[in-house]
């Protein structure tokens, strides 16, 4: 994802704490320092990503986590590094990924998520009808 949006010109960076950041084929994004090991759950990130970004996109994360509280501290540190939107994309009770994957370990139905989103102060919006996956993906605003 970051490399589309480099490639298409917007400023975009990403995290992710294990390998996939250091085995991208996208040897550009690594030299431009774009893709960097962060723990979306530390609260280091706000030392340098505090109001940084328009939008902050958490696709097929927070599944991944642990716990229910580690999704809310992942929610409550990525809020505060958008200054306007946040995009979950998540694989829901009901979706056949959910089960296929043996590394997710939150399981909870649209409506769980969107609860949990909108306890944050995140108003959710219509996800448009052409976005891919829409069926999983969740648009919040910030106030």
């Amino acid at each position: 994802h970051v490399y589309v949006a480099d490639y298409y010109g917007y400023h975009a960076e990403g995290f992710d704490v294990t390998f996939p950041i250091t085995q991208t084929p996208y040897k550009k994004l690594n030299h431009d320092n774009k893709l960097k090991i962060y723990n979306i759950i530390d609260e280091k990130l706000l030392d340098k990503y505090k109001n940084k970004f328009d939008i902050v996109v958490l696709y097929d994360i927070l599944e991944h986590l642990e716990t229910v509280q580690q999704v809310e501290t992942a929610i409550t540190l990525m809020k505060q590094c958008t200054k306007k939107y946040m995009l979950f994309s998540i694989p829901f009770i009901g979706d056949p990924n959910l089960n296929n994957d043996e590394t997710h370990h939150i399981k909870k139905t649209q409506q769980w998520w969107e609860w949990k989103i909108r306890s944050f102060g995140i108003t959710i919006i219509t996800t448009p009808n052409t976005f891919l996956y829409k069926h999983q993906i969740i648009i919040g605003t910030i106030s």
